[in-house]
């Protein structure tokens, strides 16, 4: 839905808060001021080569899932021709029957009884 800018407004205010930052030290908790003193401490070098590291072993995990999903892609596309080809061939079996088998008539003349 579309929102009116005070329902924007009291939301911002009731769910968005400042959050740990580099600029917000105080926000942060013992864990998070330990990691961002250790990075600050490293080269530049350094905390790009982790960096790097960190991507790639990101990548590596989204590489994999793509490849996996690829496969199932590959299935449910078969698995949905078949399943077309099936429906059309139930549609044409289904006409074919009722038209041949006088059904409508059948029924037509058992209202009249």
């Amino acid at each position: 839905g579309e929102f009116e800018y005070e329902d924007m407004k009291q939301f911002a205010e009731e769910n968005v808060k400042p959050a740990c930052s580099l600029t917000n030290l105080k926000l942060c908790d013992a864990k998070k001021k330990k990691q961002i003193k250790n990075y600050r401490a490293m080269n530049s070098m350094r905390l790009k080569s982790i960096m790097d590291n960190v991507r790639q072993q990101i990548q590596k995990v989204s590489d994999k899932f793509d490849r996996r999903i690829k496969v199932p892609q590959k299935e449910l596309e078969e698995i949905r021709a078949e399943l077309e080809e099936l429906d059309k061939n139930k549609t044409k079996t289904l006409q074919e029957l009722k038209s041949k088998s006088g059904l409508s008539l059948m029924q037509a003349v058992l209202k009249e009884m």
